[in-house]
């Protein structure tokens, strides 16, 4: 957080503790993996979210991140949103899918995109997405 957020995010960040999620999934191959999601949320809005960061995790051999999802800025810069993992698939010859759900301020998605480890949500493929907004 303190070297991907913007000073005005740190500081408003630095007066609450973060909510963590952790989401533990298995790859096609049975791998086990892990996305994790931080978000600060300023303490005189907590229906917004100052900052957020999230990280595709291997444990193994050693726990160590493989990609960061960057957070998805919306009106005036708190409405930082992260993808929520809800499901795996197996997507067959050995390749896996996730659905995620993503809502922002005025719109609601569920994509499900094919998992590539070392890469975050931009660069994976989406096949399928589902989506309303304003």
């Amino acid at each position: 957080m303190k070297t991907m957020a913007t000073d005005i995010q740190r500081r408003r960040a630095e007066k609450t503790s973060p909510v963590f999620e952790v989401s533990a999934f298995r790859l096609a191959d049975g791998t086990l993996r892990y996305y994790a999601r931080a978000e600060w949320k300023p303490e005189k809005d907590l229906d917004r979210t100052g900052f957020a960061l999230g990280a595709w995790i291997s444990p193994s051999p050693t726990a160590h991140i493989l990609a960061l999802q960057e957070r998805t800025c919306g009106y005036d810069d708190f409405a930082s949103v992260l993808p929520n993992l809800l499901n795996v698939v197996d997507l067959g010859s050995g390749k896996t899918g996730i659905i995620i759900g993503i809502n922002g301020d005025d719109s609601t998605a569920l994509n499900l995109v094919e998992y590539r480890d070392g890469v975050d949500l931009r660069q994976m493929q989406v096949l399928q997405t589902i989506g309303a907004g304003e």
